[in-house]
C-alpha cells in the first residue's frame, strides 16, 4: 500500500508521545551523538577505486591486510601508473605442477602484461550489503559486488589477473585472494585536500573473491562485467557447506566439544574423498570450528537439543544407552554445516531466557548506556586461507583451511518489541545517523523516499509439525514445570496507533539437518522474524547522498582466530580493528554491520495543504508522526556511477515506539513432568523403561485405532 502525503488522518497520540515526536520540538536531545556524512566537509572529492593482488600471509593476518601497500596492480581509478609488481617465484611445489611449454609460457606472458601496466578503468561499481539475520543466510552477512570495467585497448583483463596470481605464488588465479580498495580524496570550498587522518579513516579494503566474468568486445574497446563477494564468504559456497557424508555428532560437556565432534566429521569426509581419489592425499582442505572464549563455559541443554527426555549423565544406564544420550544428532548427505553449527548454538540456555519479555522490559528501561539496548545472539565469521605452497594436480587448486568462528551478535532490543509492548525513548540519545524528511532545509541527505505502509502487523506464531509431536508434554513445559503464555486480558493490540497487530497459527518444519529439534519455539518465532523484515507493516527505501558510514568495514576482514583448544578460541585481532565489538567504529566511523544491527531516526513531516492566504505549504504538527521514529537498516546498496556516490537504505520500522515502556502480563501454566515421579525426581531405569514402553504402546494403538486395524493375539 502506498501512501498519499496528501491525506491527512486524525491522531489520537496522546501529549507525552506528540512531544517526543514532533521534529520542532525537543531539538537540543535531536542529534546529541549524531554524526553526519564526514563527505559533506568536501567541496569537491572522487572515489579512487584499485584492483590488486594479494598473498597468503596477508589474507590471513588483518593488521598486514590494513597496513600493506597495494601490489601486482590490476586496475586503478584515473590509471595505473607503477602497478608495483611482485617478482614473485613459484616455489619448488607449483614449479612440478607446470611442466608443459604451453604451461609455462601462459604464465610468462600473464607477468608480463601485469609489468606492462595497461590502463584499465572502473565505470560502475555497486555493493549489495546485507547485514546479518537476514533471510537469505540468516546468521552471517552477505555482500554482493558488481564491477563494470572499461578497457579502450586490448584484452588484458583476465592475463593480468592470472600473472597478479602467479606473483604470489598461486596457480589456481580463479581461487586465488584479491583486495578491492577505495580512496576517497577531495577538497573544501577553500581549496584544502583532505587531510592523511582523513584520508586513513575513510580508505576501504575489502579482500575480494571473483565469481564471474563476462566481457563484451566492440568498437569502443573492451567491458568487462565482473562479479565478486568478500573472500570470508567464500566458505560459505555449497562446495564447503554442503556435506557429502554421513556421521553422529557427540554431546560433549561443553559446547566447544561438541563443536569439535563436528569439525572431525568434516575432516575425516575430506580424508575420505582424498582416498577415493578426488583429490591428492595429504593435499585436501581441512576445516576449523570454534566458538568465541565468551560461550566457553556453556554446556548444551539436551532438552533443547530435542533429547532431554531423559539427562544427560548421572542415571543408572549401561554403557549403550548412555551412548545414545550422549547423541546430538544424526547427519546425512546434502546437509548443511551452516543449519548444523546454527541449531547446536541455540541448544545453549542462554539463548532461550536472553529474549525474555523480563529483559526486553529491563532494556528499554535501563538508560545507561548504548551497549545496554542490546540482546546478545550469535554470528558467524568465515576464512578461506589457502596454502599456495602445495597444488592439488588432481583438483587443480591449492589446499585452503576453512575456518567457521562462532561469536556474540548484538540484537537491538527495538527489533524484539512484541505487540502491546512499548519501547519507550531510551535509545534517542545514542543513534548516530538521524535524517529529516521535512520540507525544510534541515533535510541534507534524503535524495528520495518511498514508505511502503501494509495495512496491519500480521505475526505468524510458529508452529513445528516434524519436530517434537504436539502431544509431547514435554515440550510444553519448561525445567520448572511450567509455560508461560500471554493473558489476553493484558493484551493492547493498539499500542502503536494506529496501527493493528494481528497474528495466526504458521507452520514451520524441523532443520534438514540431523542435529534434533528441541523446544527452541519462542527463540525460532523471533529469528524468523528478525530474519524476513520485508514482511513488515512499514517498510521504507530511503535513497540518500552516499556515506561511508554505511560502507563497514569490519566486516570485510577475514577472520583467523587463536585457538585456545580444540573448538575454542578468540578473534581480539579482528575485533580492534572495529573499534572494538560496538556497533559503531570509532576508527573508521561506521556501522560494524556484522556486530550488531544498525539503528538510525528519521524524522518525517510532509505538507498536508496550501495556505491561500501566505501561498506556503502547511506542515500539520500532529500529522503523518506516525512514520517518524527509529528503524533497523536491513539492506544497504551503494553505487558509485558517473562521479556520483549515492546509497539507498532499505529500512523496517521498530515497532511499538511508545510515551513509556509497556508490556502485556503472562500466565503461568501448570504440568506435571511425563518422566518425574510423585517427588519430582527422574524416574529409575526401570520405571523411565515401563514410562516409555506405555506411550509407545499408545501411539501405537492410538494409529491402529485410526487406520481401523485390528490386533490379532
Amino acid at each position: 500500500m502506498a501512501i498519499n502525503f496528501n491525506n491527512s488522518s486524525s491522531s489520537n497520540f496522546d501529549d507525552t508521545f506528540l512531544a517526543k515526536k514532533t521534529v520542532l520540538e525537543d531539538k537540543k536531545t535531536e542529534r546529541v551523538s549524531a554524526v553526519p556524512n564526514p563527505l559533506f566537509k568536501f567541496a569537491s572529492y572522487n572515489v579512487i577505486f584499485t584492483l590488486s593482488a594479494l598473498n597468503r600471509f596477508e589474507i590471513a593476518d588483518p593488521g598486514l591486510l590494513l597496513s600493506s601497500k597495494a601490489h601486482d596492480i590490476i586496475i586503478r581509478s584515473g590509471g595505473i601508473g607503477d602497478p608495483n609488481a611482485t617478482d614473485g617465484t613459484l616455489n619448488a611445489e607449483n614449479k612440478k605442477a607446470v611442466q608443459s611449454p604451453l604451461a609455462k609460457e601462459a604464465l610468462r606472458s600473464a607477468k608480463a602484461k601485469l609489468k606492462e601496466g595497461r590502463d584499465l578503468y572502473f565505470q560502475r561499481v555497486q555493493m549489495n550489503n546485507i547485514p546479518g539475520l537476514n533471510s537469505q543466510r540468516r546468521l552471517t552477512s552477505v555482500t554482493n559486488i558488481d564491477m563494470t570495467i572499461v578497457e579502450p585497448l586490448g584484452i588484458s583483463l583476465l592475463e593480468k589477473i592470472r600473472g597478479a596470481a602467479a606473483n604470489n605464488d598461486f596457480l589456481d588465479h580463479i581461487d586465488a585472494p584479491y583486495l578491492l580498495s577505495m580512496e576517497f580524496e577531495g577538497m573544501d570550498e577553500f581549496g584544502n585536500t583532505i587531510t592523511p587522518k582523513q584520508a586513513e579513516n575513510l580508505k576501504r579494503v575489502i579482500p575480494i573473491k571473483l565469481t564471474n566474468m563476462e566481457l563484451d568486445v566492440n568498437q569502443g574497446g573492451t567491458t568487462y562485467t565482473v562479479k565478486a563477494i568478500p573472500f570470508n564468504q567464500f566458505p560459505f559456497v555449497n562446495r564447503f557447506t554442503y556435506l557429502r557424508t554421513t556421521g553422529v555428532i557427540n554431546t560433549g560437556d561443553t559446547l566447544s566439544e561438541t563443536m569439535k565432534n563436528l569439525q572431525d566429521i568434516m575432516n575425516e569426509q575430506l580424508r575420505q574423498e582424498s582416498v577415493q581419489k578426488f583429490g591428492e592425499e595429504g593435499k585436501e582442505d581441512t576445516f576449523q570450528i570454534t566458538i568465541d572464549e565468551s560461550f566457553a563455559s556453556e554446556v548444551p541443554s539436551a532438552t533443547n537439543l530435542g533429547m532431554g527426555d531423559i539427562a544427560i549423565g548421572g542415571q543408572n544406564l549401561d554403557a549403550r544407552e548412555r551412548a545414545i544420550l550422549r547423541k546430538a544428532g544424526q547427519v546425512k548427505q546434502s546437509d548443511n554445516l551452516l543449519t548444523i553449527i546454527t541449531e547446536l548454538m541455540k541448544s545453549l540456555p542462554r539463548f532461550q531466557n536472553e529474549f525474555s519479555l523480563e529483559n526486553f522490559l529491563t532494556k528499554i528501561k535501563g538508560g545507561g548506556d548504548e551497549n545496554s539496548m542490546f540482546f546478545d545472539y550469535f554470528f558467524i565469521d568465515a576464512n578461506a586461507i589457502p596454502d599456495n605452497s602445495r597444488f592439488d594436480r588432481i583438483r587443480g587448486s591449492h589446499p585452503k583451511k576453512i575456518i567457521y568462528h562462532v561469536r556474540p551478535y548484538k540484537v537491538h532490543a527495538y527489533s524484539l518489541a512484541e505487540p502491546g509492548t512499548s519501547t519507550g525513548f531510551t535509545y534517542e540519545n545514542y543513534v548516530k545517523k538521524v535524517y529529516n524528511y521535512i520540507f525544510t532545509g534541515d533535510n541534507v541527505d534524503i535524495i528520495d523516499l518511498n514508505i511502503n505502509y501494509k495495512v496491519a502487523y500480521f505475526a505468524s506464531k510458529i508452529k513445528d509439525i516434524q519436530g517434537k509431536s504436539a502431544t509431547d508434554e514435554f515440550s510444553k513445559l519448561g525445567n520448572d514445570n511450567t509455560v508461560s503464555v500471554t493473558d489476553p486480558n493484558s493484551t493492547n493490540n493498539f499500542a502503536d496507533p494506529p496501527f493493528i497487530h494481528k497474528s495466526n497459527a504458521a507452520v514451520v518444519t524441523s532443520v534438514s539437518a540431523g542435529v534434533q529439534k528441541g523446544d527452541a519455539g519462542r527463540l525460532d518465532q523471533i529469528i524468523d522474524a528478525l530474519s524476513n523484515p520485508t514482511a513488515d507493516m512499514v517498510t521504507m527505501n530511503m535513497t540518500i547522498l552516499g556515506d561511508p558510514a554505511y560502507l563497514g568495514q569490519g566486516q570485510f576482514i577475514p577472520t583467523n582466530p587463536d585457538v585456545k583448544k580444540p573448538g575454542l578460541a578468540n578473534d581480539r585481532n579482528r575485533s580492534a580493528f572495529s573499534g572494538g565489538r560496538e556497533m559503531w567504529s570509532t576508527i573508521f566511523g561506521n556501522y560494524n554491520m556484522d556486530l550488531g544491527e544498525p539503528i538510525i531516526k528519521l524524522n518525517f513531516r510532509a505538507p498536508t495543504d496550501l495556505d491561500d492566504n501566505k501561498g506556503v505549504y502547511e506542515l500539520g504538527k500532529d500529522e503523518q508522526v506516525a512514520f517518524s521514529g527509529f528503524y533497523r537498516v536491513i539492506q544497504v546498496d551503494s553505487v558509485f556511477e558517473d562521479g556520483k556516490f549515492v546509497q539507498e537504505l532499505q529500512l523496517v520500522r521498530a515497532n511499538n515506539q511508545g510515551p513509556r515502556p509497556y508490556a502485556p502480563t503472562s500466565k503461568k501454566v501448570y504440568g506435571p513432568h511425563p518422566y518425574l515421579d510423585q517427588s519430582n525426581k527422574l524416574l529409575d531405569k526401570d520405571g523411565l523403561q515401563a514410562k516409555l514402553t506405555e506411550e509407545k504402546n499408545n501411539a501405537l494403538g492410538r494409529l491402529m485405532e485410526k487406520f481401523d486395524i485390528r490386533r490379532f493375539v
